[in-house]
């Protein structure tokens, strides 16, 4: 957990990203993608989005990732390069960053949304194998929100998500339960 300590686990977690504040701060000045991503995170725990997205940006500009055009997304600050903390050396990290990533994106932080990004990030986590962003995507491409709708391919990635959640060794049967009730409720494909 962000700032916890053996002395800090009564803290809630606000109180404990501004004990951390002052840490990560100092660790961002050091010139590291990942640190620069904690910091962003701790921001976003303590209200302060616009310095998230930006420190997020930041991390992404310094990752060391292919190039992916989808990401250049349109996300407010005078930093456009889109969130991607994590160095190749921890590519089992990289789906969870993205789907954290396409949170803030989706505006879920209170910041100004940017759904086409959020779609662009969750697409990378999900061919990185997130089931996670596998869900998210699938609930966007279910309508129109960044983008046309492709409830075939949502169909799809929710499918794939269900298999390789329930395979899972640390399978979560809240989340089997949410991607089977989606599932049940997706838009119908037409017939061929």
């Amino acid at each position: 957990m962000l700032g916890e300590t053996p002395d800090s686990r009564e803290l809630d977690p606000r109180e404990r990203a501004e004990r951390a504040l002052p840490f990560l701060t100092q660790a961002a000045r050091q010139e590291d993608p990942e640190a620069w991503y904690a910091l962003g995170f701790c921001f976003m725990r303590l209200g302060r989005q616009p310095e998230a997205v930006r420190m997020m940006r930041r991390a992404a500009k310094a990752a060391s990732l292919p190039p992916t055009p989808a990401w250049e997304c349109s996300a407010p600050g005078p930093d456009p390069v889109p969130p991607w903390p994590f160095s190749s050396a921890r590519p089992s990290s990289w789906g969870s960053a993205a789907r954290r990533v396409g949170r803030v994106l989706e505006g879920e932080y209170g910041q100004t949304p940017d759904l086409a990004g959020a779609r662009a990030a969750y697409a990378q986590g999900a061919e990185l194998g997130s089931q996670g962003c596998m869900f998210r995507l699938a609930k966007l491409l279910a309508t129109d929100r960044g983008g046309p709708p492709d409830p075939e391919r949502g169909r799809a990635l929710l499918e794939q998500a269900l298999v390789r959640e329930r395979e899972a060794e640390d399978r979560d049967p809240t989340f089997v339960k949410a991607i089977e009730d989606l599932l049940e409720t997706y838009p119908e494909l037409p017939p061929q």
